[in-house]
């Protein structure tokens, strides 16, 4: 199963600008190309059925509008979002259960999730009704992404929520201000909702004792090595201690437990990361803290340093493939920046491959995706921006002394002007909405994605070719 994955949240309470940021970044097979793709709203006749990878069921009469980060050869997400603000992300975890039959893929039910829901409380409804019916997790004979269960973060301007799976069970969590997430279960005994049956099928199995009290999902479920276990609430600790006191005086208070960390597998330290991070950072929490988040290599063994910008670093939350060139790496990445308040658009910051070696460009769901960034399949691609930027990161690879500081010097400039001008976009693009002009705010939103991917192509093209990197490199 692929360890990797970190997906974190802060609502508006913890924010710069009071709006909710979800953030997400996708491991995966270094060489596996994931575009972006967009789907419109449709309507659906009754009887229509939805065929996943493995399972068939029942489609719904309306599928919203949503772009997805979609891995080339899968019907689902690895994160996305939808025309109602919403976003999901998943993490691949590892529970006790094994089925013969097969089960929904967790990408799967993002997608889905993301098809049928106006709030983040009605997708936890439509994933965990899914899970109940249909299933998840490790079945026989299946490809790697049905080898594992999966957690979730849910968000959307109000609220978001903690969804942790094992095969048909579930136990999901209100968050509170801020979270991280990633390959390690991380739910014990404080979740919100258990599934229907979750109790009694744990005590068919032998796993848990009713004399036990409230049923805690990671021990329970989880199978050994994907736990959280004791030092959860090492965490707990961290995280409460930097709010209170500050970093310094909250690694003293607690040092023992945080050095356990270092014992611990890559999931625990970097869920450890992302959560100290915010928890230290709540009240300033802006876009910009969520693409260096993402971009961070610290290995979460020290939960408060400060971000990690050079490469090599093993584990941390920006994943880069090893030195034969395989293994996993970050795939893509999502910032979105939600808006509760109808004053601007929701801007929806994406990256392609290693985020520490690229751009987030802003996108937006009310204009058109523009078309270059849904090309890209199993082999490589000299158009698809995606496999650019896999070649890229392969060319400062081989000489990152030379080679790094060029590359983020390029970004950088773009990725400040960005930050600056697709929030007077976003601002003058719900004006037109509200002046009832939708048209002119779909044009007006295309036009500028467009004309920020040609100068990202440009920018990546004259790179490649400033280090002599034939394109079928």
């Amino acid at each position: 199963m692929l360890k990797s994955c970190d997906t974190m949240v802060a609502l508006g309470n913890a924010t710069a600008n009071g709006q909710t940021l979800f953030a997400k970044n996708s491991d995966r097979p270094a060489n596996e190309c994931q575009p972006l793709v967009l789907h419109k709203r449709r309507a659906h006749p009754p009887g229509t059925l939805t065929q996943c990878q493995f399972v068939e069921l029942p489609e719904v009469s309306t599928t919203y509008r949503h772009i997805g980060s979609r891995p080339c050869w899968c019907w689902g997400y690895e994160h996305g979002f939808n025309e109602h603000q919403v976003a999901i992300g998943n993490e691949g975890l590892h529970s006790r259960f094994s089925f013969d039959e097969p089960k929904l893929i967790g990408m799967e039910l993002v997608r889905l999730g993301l098809e049928r829901a106006r709030t983040a409380a009605e997708a936890v409804e439509v994933m965990t009704d899914l899970i109940t019916r249909y299933g998840q997790g490790a079945f026989k004979d299946a490809p790697l992404d049905g080898k594992y269960d999966n957690g979730y973060l849910v968000a959307d301007p109000h609220e978001a929520y903690v969804i942790e799976t094992a095969g048909h069970q579930w136990a999901v969590k209100r968050v509170e201000e801020t979270v991280g997430i990633s390959n390690v279960y991380s739910l014990g005994t404080d979740w919100d909702r258990l599934s229907p049956e979750a109790e009694q099928v744990a005590a068919a199995r032998g796993w848990r004792q009713p004399e036990q009290g409230r049923l805690h999902f990671a021990a329970t479920f989880s199978e050994e090595g994907f736990r959280w276990d004791g030092v959860a609430q090492a965490l707990d600790l961290l995280v409460n201690e930097v709010r209170r006191h500050g970093v310094l005086r909250a690694v003293d208070e607690i040092r023992e437990e945080i050095q356990e960390l270092a014992l611990l597998g890559s999931g625990a330290r970097r869920r450890a990361r992302s959560c100290a991070v915010l928890a230290q950072k709540e009240g300033a929490i802006d876009a910009a803290t969520m693409m260096a988040l993402l971009s961070d290599h610290a290995t979460g063994t020290k939960p408060t340093e400060p971000f990690q910008t050079q490469l090599g670093a093993p584990g941390g939350i920006c994943i880069h493939y090893d030195d034969e060139k395989t293994g996993t790496n970050t795939a893509a990445s999502l910032v979105a920046d939600l808006c509760a308040d109808g004053s601007r658009l929701p801007v929806y910051w994406c990256s392609f491959y290693s985020p520490c070696l690229g751009v987030f460009l802003p996108i937006f769901l009310e204009g058109d995706l523009p078309p270059i960034l849904s090309v890209g399949g199993a082999e490589p691609d000299a158009e698809s921006p995606w496999w650019q930027f896999r070649r890229l990161s392969r060319a400062v690879r081989a000489r990152p002394e030379e080679r790094v500081g060029t590359v983020r010097q390029e970004w950088a400039e773009m990725q400040g002007r960005l930050l600056r001008s697709a929030y007077d976009v976003a601002a003058e693009g719900r004006r037109l909405i509200d002046a009832g002009r939708e048209e002119a705010a779909g044009r007006l939103v295309a036009d500028y994605m467009n004309e920020n991917v040609t100068e990202m192509r440009a920018r990546i093209s004259r790179m490649l070719k400033e280090f002599a990197l034939t394109p079928g490199t």
